[in-house]
């Protein structure tokens, strides 16, 4: 058996610079008491920066997980998985490993007796509250093992382990409906996690020395729908752009264009990718309005493909089966857009304006003709 790496399984230091957040770790706080507790949101809302401050900030033992695409291996995920645990107790692990080595399938007989071992020596051996903490966990989801390990576990782990998982998507191989059900999980989404005008001044303040004015920090929060990344790394291109209450993403060699590239655009598949930029184009969207602009018939699958995956889409709370694309994120893909050449921008500019007009909303359809 390959021993487990141990850069996975330490507890993350302190980030420099780390703007605390009351409201979200006393959220956690309040949460312990759940089985699952999972925070799903977009690359780069802070989800692990918030687990690292709530590690440091509760008294109960936290075991941490951090995962990497090699981890769909069952056999390493349970071995990272009992390490993570066996490192803040040296007295778990022997048993459940034994169970491991011996194990060949990881098929649900397989499984359950692995389950039961670590069930057990959890019971037997560590008699505390304590916290298991799975970061990245979107790396993972895709294996049906793995999420078969967790379903069973989160079935039958005794009343003083708990899970943590932050993942950029929410994981469809977990059996999230039945313990909502059991009122056995709670979350954070995207909605939580936003920074507010009030954290963006308090973060601009105590990292720059700078007194940002309330309007501006709203209007940061607003336009990045409180993306801190976001803010952050145009904020290292120049305070400039902030201060006069501009964030600038579509320059094709900017931070921000860059992140989004390599951590969620060329993450996705090419048919998804097609939809986004071409989608893009609209400030609202509706699985109708998609099909009718796109010629295709698959598009309310692909919007809710899109929230699934975190990909920076808001439902509209006022429309029924109405999404937008954060702001910065909108600009982003029609950046790709123009770079994909003016005939194609042209063409779904008018196929948007005619099909707007047919819907009566003047002033979108003329916001695509001019």
């Amino acid at each position: 058996m390959i021993a487990p790496m141990i850069t996975k399984i330490l507890l993350p230091q302190l980030p420099r610079g780390l703007l605390r957040r009351p409201r979200l770790v006393e959220f956690l706080h309040a949460s312990v008491d759940y089985k699952l507790i999972l925070l799903s949101a977009a690359a780069g809302y802070g989800k692990t920066t918030l687990l690292t401050e709530f590690a440091h900030d509760t008294d109960l033992p936290v075991c941490w997980y951090a995962l990497a695409p090699s981890d769909n291996d069952p056999r390493v995920f349970i071995e990272h998985f009992i390490a993570s645990i066996a490192h803040r107790f040296p007295d778990f692990g022997e048993q459940s490993r034994t169970v491991l080595r011996n194990t060949t399938q990881f098929n649900e007989e397989g499984i359950y007796p692995l389950v039961t071992a670590i069930v057990n020596e959890i019971y037997q051996a560590i008699p505390e509250y304590f916290i298991v903490v799975l970061d990245d966990y979107h790396l993972v989801e895709i294996s049906s093992a793995v999420n078969d390990f967790l379903n069973a576990l989160l079935a039958h782990t005794p009343e003083n382990c708990h899970l943590i998982i932050a993942s950029r998507t929410v994981p469809g191989g977990l059996s999230l409906v039945r313990l909502t059900a059991r009122q056995q999980m709670i979350g954070l989404g995207t909605q939580e996690l936003r920074f507010t005008g009030d954290e963006i001044q308090a973060l601009v303040k105590q990292n720059y020395d700078i007194d940002l004015p309330a309007a501006i920090a709203k209007e940061l929060a607003q336009h990045s729908d409180g993306w801190i990344t976001g803010i952050i790394l145009t904020a290292q291109a120049g305070w400039e752009q902030l201060l006069a209450g501009v964030v600038e993403t579509t320059g094709t060699s900017g931070r921000v264009y860059d992140y989004l590239t390599s951590e969620v655009f060329a993450r996705q598949p090419p048919e998804v990718q097609e939809f986004l930029v071409a989608s893009s184009i609209l400030n609202e969207l509706s699985p109708s309005l998609c099909d009718a602009l796109l010629d295709i018939h698959n598009s309310e699958e692909m919007l809710d493909l899109l929230v699934e995956r975190n990909l920076f889409i808001v439902r509209l709370e006022s429309r029924e089966r109405w999404y937008r694309y954060h702001h910065l994120f909108q600009e982003f893909l029609q950046a790709r857009l123009r770079r994909s050449g003016e005939n194609r921008l042209t063409e779904l500019h008018r196929r948007a304006g005619r099909l707007l007009e047919e819907q009566q909303a003047w002033e979108e359809a003329i916001a695509h003709y001019t």
